[in-house]
């Protein structure tokens, strides 16, 4: 195991440091966590071809300004359609790091289980040996032991 440990070695102060840091950038993009409901719930995914139409309708207008519509606001589309891009990149960003934080986290909780499993093992042994409140301690610990035919309880763990 201590071989193994050696991946986890996070510097605490850089990991307490990164969370005040994404706590700032929540804090700066606050505007992204209040959109009214009705709002969220009417928008449409955007994905790739959605982006390509985008693009050649900005580019229809700019091509043929008599054909826009009166309630068209060209500057205001173009705002958009900006503001969207810079959305989208730090759309990626975070989807990157959320991907490396989990991957750590699953990592070092698979640390943890593998340490509570050997404990779970030898608390088993001790209980099979007879030692002293051997058996009720592991049979404690067995109640939680995570199984395929029932589910684990959350512990606000994602």
């Amino acid at each position: 195991m201590k071989n193994r440990r050696k991946t986890l070695d996070i510097n605490r102060k850089n990991l307490t440091e990164a969370g005040k840091k994404i706590t700032e950038a929540m804090e700066l993009l606050k505007y992204c966590f209040n959109l009214p409901v009705q709002q969220e719930i009417w928008a449409e995914e955007i994905n790739a071809d959605t982006v390509e139409f985008i693009r050649n309708s900005i580019d229809i207008a700019k091509k043929y300004p008599d054909l826009l519509p009166p309630f068209l606001n060209m500057k205001t589309f173009n705002d958009d359609f900006s503001l969207f891009h810079e959305l989208h990149s730090v759309a990626v960003k975070t989807a990157g790091i959320k991907d490396k934080v989990n991957s750590m986290l699953n990592t070092n909780g698979n640390h943890c289980l593998e340490t509570a499993m050997a404990l779970y093992n030898n608390l088993k042994i001790a209980s099979k040996r007879d030692i002293p409140g051997a058996r009720m301690v592991f049979l404690e610990l067995k109640s939680s032991l995570p199984s395929k035919k029932r589910k684990p309880k959350n512990r606000g763990v994602n």
